[in-house]
């Protein structure tokens, strides 16, 4: 027994050592596992939180793009007005690569939103486009405004678009600054001349002409002109013009934004009539206001007249009716219609209004004249030109006398209400920006 301790105690040292050196080894694998473990754990955040990050930018550029995709759709119809309903979110479209979802899904919608809650109301207003994107776990939602761009139908590029034919007869002459366009024919009588930049025409030329030719691609509006301004402007009872013979008359009278001698004044200067079949004689007036007449059986415009727009440029005379120009007289004489054409609440160009009736004022005819029906320009009263400044539409026109058209670039640059191109949507600048996520 003796022995034994004494051999147990020379070894126990040995082994303790040993003891002491397996420890520290699991200590110092513990120390390098736990390590590696730590350098694990945070490479697989750093990757995480540098997942998230271009899954967030990802989901910034798909949202920009649907917003750029909505407009280009906007602009290429008009269409969406009635396809979409307000403040509905469109359904989400999911995207894929060769037809294989993504790993991080992406998926965006769009909504639009128009101010009053109606798109199709009124094709003026602007529209809130909303796009909401998400990819993986990261969502964005961002919005602008677009508002129309406000184009003039391209018939206001013309002096003169008769869908149908021209007719110049009788001696007839029509001379117009900018160009002409004819749907089919351009005929003329033994004499007739037209002359302008170019003469845009798909049917025969038969007349003397002047100028550079070239075939017509003639694009009349696809919705009714007449009634945008019956919807837009005040009424006019046909009951209340005075009657004369079978006809009902405009005449010695001052029509404009604030003045109506037959009812409620209309701000914008936008009036209407229907005519229920009867012939209209407007004549030795003067009007600064825009007149929309439907369902008449004729137009007559003669005497002194002195027609221009109310305020923005815009067509004088929009009718489905025919229109007969004849024996237009040179001035608007207030004493012979013993009538004052210059009152306080309507003075002649803005200058200083008189309340005499000694005035004359030129005759003049400023604006567009627009008709889906036929119109004649017979002989003046003293057979003089007679000049129109803007433009005229029609199906067929049939001149009888000298007709010079001069241009109004103003009709183009700010294009009237109902001859007006709505389509092309802009971007209203600076309303562009990040929003919750709905």
């Amino acid at each position: 027994m003796i022995v034994d301790r004494a051999l147990h105690n020379r070894r126990s040292p040995s082994a303790r050592r040993q003891g002491y050196l397996y420890v520290a080894v699991l200590f110092t694998a513990l120390i390098v596992a736990a390590s590696v473990a730590a350098s694990l754990t945070l490479s697989t955040g750093s990757l995480r939180a540098e997942n998230d990050r271009i899954n967030r930018n990802s989901a910034l550029r798909l949202a920009e793009s649907e917003i750029q995709r909505v407009a280009a759709y906007m602009n290429s119809t008009s269409a969406w007005r009635t396809n979409k309903t307000s403040g509905a979110f469109s359904s989400w479209v999911v995207l894929s690569d060769d037809g294989v979802h993504n790993s991080d899904p992406s998926q965006v919608r769009h909504r639009l939103t128009d101010s009053d809650g109606d798109l199709s109301d009124q094709e003026s207003d602007s529209v809130e486009v909303t796009a909401h994107a998400v990819v993986g776990d990261s969502e964005v939602a961002v919005t602008t405004t677009l508002e129309p761009r406000l184009v003039a139908e391209s018939i206001l590029h013309y002096g003169v678009t008769a869908y149908d034919d021209i007719h110049i007869e009788f001696g007839g002459t029509l001379t117009s600054e900018p160009p002409i366009q004819v749907g089919d024919d351009c005929k003329t009588g033994s004499s007739g001349l037209l002359t302008t930049s170019t003469l845009h025409c798909n049917g025969r030329v038969e007349m003397g002409f002047r100028g550079e030719l070239s075939s017509a691609n003639v694009n009349m509006p696809t919705y009714d002109v007449v009634d945008k301004y019956v919807q837009a402007g005040t009424q006019i009872l046909v009951s209340s013009l005075p009657q004369q013979s079978s006809r009902r008359v405009i005449e010695d009278v001052v029509l404009t934004a604030a003045e109506n001698p037959f009812g409620t004044v209309d701000a914008k200067g936008l009036y209407w009539i229907d005519a229920g079949s009867q012939t209209i004689r407007i004549a030795n007036c003067r009007i600064a206001a825009t007149l929309a007449i439907k369902n008449a059986s004729e137009i007559e415009v003669g005497g002194g007249i002195v027609w221009t727009y109310a305020s923005n440029p815009e067509a004088i005379l929009v009718t489905d009716a025919k229109v007969i120009f004849g024996n237009i007289e040179p001035a608007l004489d207030e004493t012979t219609r013993a009538t004052n054409f210059n009152p306080p609440s309507s003075p002649y160009r803005g200058t200083l209004a008189n309340t005499t009736a000694t005035d004359r004022f030129p005759t003049e005819l400023t604006g567009a004249v627009f008709t889906t029906h036929d119109i004649t320009f017979d002989p003046t009263s003293d057979g003089r030109p007679l000049a129109i400044t803007g433009a005229i539409v029609c199906k067929d026109l049939r001149i009888h006398e000298f007709v010079a058209i001069r241009q109004l670039v103003e009709l183009i640059n700010t294009p009237p209400l109902g001859l007006t191109d709505f389509t092309p949507m802009q971007f209203v600048r600076g309303t562009f920006r990040r929003i919750p996520t709905p």
